[in-house]
């Protein structure tokens, strides 16, 4: 089974939760991106949810930086600052998950993305 989360459950993943927050609170709706500036400013308790909700969803498995972003449209220094803090609080855990092509001749398409999944016996 693969250890990451791929973009097509994380846009399942997306929609369940916009359809979920939707029907929670039905005044409120996530602002579209646009291309000039493709962030969305966002609530930091409804990010908290969001990002502990993805990561229950993965019942253990690493969630990249990446699909966080697909989900929340937040600046990915954002995620950082307020994954960080969810690791200092003891919710979640961290590691360096890493991308790419396989192929030594493809130098342009790989690194390293931040992973994060929650703690097990943690506070969560």
């Amino acid at each position: 089974m693969n250890a990451q989360l791929d973009f097509f459950s994380a846009e399942t993943i997306a929609r369940s939760l916009v359809a979920a927050h939707a029907a929670a609170a039905p005044g409120t709706k996530f602002a579209r991106r646009s291309r000039a500036y493709p962030y969305i400013p966002y609530d930091e308790d409804e990010a908290r949810q969001i990002i502990l909700g993805l990561c229950e969803q993965a019942a253990g498995e690493w969630v990249k930086s990446h699909t966080i972003f697909l989900v929340t449209g937040m600046h990915p220094y954002e995620i950082c600052h307020l994954t960080r803090r969810l690791c200092e609080a003891g919710y979640l855990e961290i590691t360096e998950l890493y991308y790419g092509s396989s192929n030594p001749c493809d130098k342009n398409y790989k690194g390293y993305q931040d992973g994060y999944r929650l703690k097990p016996g943690g506070t969560a």
